[in-house]
């Protein structure tokens, strides 16, 4: 399977476990996911959502700067600044 595959395969399965509130299997899978493709704000946005969840405020606004790193434009940068304003970043 190559990268990106596996990566998506890892958000997937992160997904699944975030709306089973298994929210620390969770970050472990989003994060394999952002390991194998840190390029890609989705992934980041998932695992921000979830630490936010885990109540882990500085890393989710760690992953949330990411975001705005990969996402130059659009919905998912306004979202990232919704949620860094909210987290009083």
């Amino acid at each position: 399977m190559q990268n990106l595959e596996l990566a998506d395969q890892y958000h997937q399965d992160g997904l699944a476990l975030l709306a089973e509130q298994r929210v620390l299997e969770a970050i472990d899978a989003f994060k394999q996911a952002v390991d194998l493709r840190a390029d890609y704000a989705a992934y980041h946005k998932d695992l921000a959502l979830a630490y936010e969840q885990s109540k882990n405020r500085s890393l989710a606004i760690t992953c949330w700067k990411n975001v705005l790193e990969y996402h130059r434009d659009g919905e998912l940068r306004e979202l990232a600044n919704t949620h860094l304003a909210q987290l009083k970043y």
